[in-house]
């Protein structure tokens, strides 16, 4: 696996040395959990974008409708976190 690194003069600074020190990393924070993160940080913000947009009703179908586009970005922003990783 390469990591990302970008050269300042004559030092070369790696973006993902604290997961390469820490090769644990994955098997203590898996795709699982990186996903149910993006299901409940997703949800909450598509919720509410949908209830400024129906005047602050969270029972409004625009809120539910902003939830649950919100948690479909957030499986994908967890499933693309965790092939970063």
């Amino acid at each position: 696996m390469s990591l990302p690194f970008y050269t300042l003069g004559y030092k070369t600074v790696k973006l993902c040395h604290w997961l390469s020190a820490h090769a644990d990393y994955n098997e203590a924070m898996g795709a699982k959990t990186l996903i149910w993160i993006g299901v409940f940080v997703g949800s909450l913000v598509g919720g509410g974008l949908g209830a400024l947009v129906s005047h602050g009703n969270w029972m409004s179908w625009q809120s539910l409708l902003g939830s649950v586009a919100g948690s479909f970005l957030g499986i994908y922003a967890g499933y693309k976190a965790n092939q970063y990783i």
